[in-house]
C-alpha cells in the first residue's frame, strides 16, 4: 500500500499532457516541425520526473496532516520547481530569436516546458493528495478502492514514517557502504577509476573529431538529395579533382580549342550541374575578345589586377 506505482505513471502522464499542450500551440504559433523536435518529448521526461520526485519526496519526509504535509511541500519544493523550469523556458525562448530555420526547435521546447510546469503544479499536485488519501486509509496502490487489512495487529504509524523505515533494498545499501567505506576496497576503487581515466585518455587520441552533416541535418532538409546523388556518383563523399595542363603553348588557336573542349565534355558529364568559370574565359572577357599579338602577353597585367587575382593560383 506505501508503494507510489500511480504517481510514477502520473509522472509520465504530465509529460505526455506537455508535449500535446507544446506541440499544439507551437504549431499554432506557425513553428515548423523538424524531425529533430521529436526529440523534445525524451528531453522533457527527464526534466519533469526529476521535478514530480521533488514534489513527491517533500511531503513523505514531512509529518502532521495530509493539509499540513502538501502545504510544507509546497512551500519547499514549489520554488524550486519554478525557478529551475522558468529558467530553462527564457533560455529555449531567447533561442527562438534566431534567424535558422532549424531553431524552430527551441520554439517546441520553450511551449513544452512550460506547459510541464503547468501541469506540475496543478494535475500533479492534485494525484499527490489523491495518492496521499489513498495511503492515510491504506488502499492499494493500483486498485485504489480496496483496502488491505489483516488479520494481525498492525501498528497505526504516519502515513509518511512509511519511507523511513528501514526495507531490504536499504539495508542493502548500508552494508554496501560499509564495504566500501573500508580502507583497502577504497584503495582499490581509485585505482580502478586511476586506470579506466588513463585507458578513456588513450583511446580518446584515436577519436576521429569528425561529424557528419548528415547526422546534423534534418529529415526534410534540401541538402540531403545532394548528398544521396553525391554518394550515387562518387560511392564516397566526393573530392575536389584538379586538371593540371604542361608544356602545352596557349598562344596557339589548336591548344584553346581542344582546353575548351575538355572543359565542354565536364559539362556533358551525368548529374553536373552547372560548369564552374575558367581563367580563358575570364582572360578573354577583360580583354574583350580581340587579340593582338600573342595571345598570352597581356596575361602578367590580367593576374595582377583585381579581376584577375582569383586565377593566380590558377595559371602558372
Amino acid at each position: 500500500m506505501r508503494w507510489r506505482f500511480t504517481l510514477g505513471w502520473m509522472s509520465v502522464t504530465v509529460v505526455a499532457l506537455a508535449t500535446g499542450a507544446g506541440f499544439g500551440v507551437a504549431a499554432l504559433c506557425g513553428a515548423t516541425f523538424y524531425s529533430i523536435v521529436s526529440l523534445k518529448p525524451l528531453i522533457a521526461l527527464g526534466v519533469q520526473v526529476d521535478d514530480c520526485i521533488i514534489t513527491v519526496n517533500t511531503p513523505a519526509n514531512a509529518t502532521g496532516s495530509i493539509e499540513e504535509r502538501l502545504e510544507e511541500s509546497i512551500r519547499e519544493s514549489g520554488p524550486c520547481i519554478t525557478t529551475t523550469s522558468l529558467t530553462t523556458v527564457v533560455c529555449f525562448a531567447i533561442g527562438t530569436s534566431s534567424s535558422l530555420p532549424g531553431i524552430s526547435f527551441c520554439m517546441y521546447a520553450t511551449a513544452v516546458l512550460f506547459f510541464g510546469w503547468f501541469f506540475q503544479v496543478t494535475f500533479f499536485y492534485a494525484c499527490v493528495v489523491i495518492d496521499e488519501k489513498r495511503m492515510e486509509r491504506s488502499a492499494d496502490c493500483i486498485a485504489c478502492c480496496f483496502t488491505i487489512t489483516s488479520s494481525v495487529d498492525v501498528e497505526k504509524h504516519n502515513p509518511s514514517s512509511s519511507f523511513k523505515t528501514d526495507t531490504t533494498v536499504q539495508e542493502a545499501f548500508g552494508r554496501y557502504a560499509d564495504v566500501l567505506l573500508q580502507p583497502v576496497v577504497s584503495l582499490i576503487v581509485v585505482l580502478l577509476f586511476v586506470g579506466i581515466a588513463s585507458v578513456a585518455g588513450e583511446l580518446a587520441s584515436d577519436i576521429s573529431v569528425c561529424l557528419p552533416l548528415e547526422d546534423i541535418l534534418s529529415d526534410d532538409s534540401f541538402v540531403r538529395p545532394a548528398f544521396a546523388t553525391e554518394k550515387k556518383v562518387f560511392k564516397v563523399r566526393a573530392t575536389p579533382v584538379t586538371s593540371v595542363v604542361q608544356s602545352e603553348n596557349f598562344n596557339e588557336l589548336e591548344t584553346r580549342q581542344c582546353f575548351r573542349k575538355a572543359i565542354a565534355g565536364v559539362g556533358q558529364v551525368e548529374n553536373i550541374v552547372v560548369v564552374l568559370p575558367n581563367w580563358m574565359d575570364a582572360y578573354e572577357a577583360r580583354q574583350g575578345g580581340s587579340y593582338t599579338g600573342a595571345y598570352l602577353k597581356d596575361m602578367q597585367p590580367f593576374l595582377a589586377s583585381t579581376q584577375g587575382a582569383h586565377w593566380r593560383s590558377h595559371v602558372t
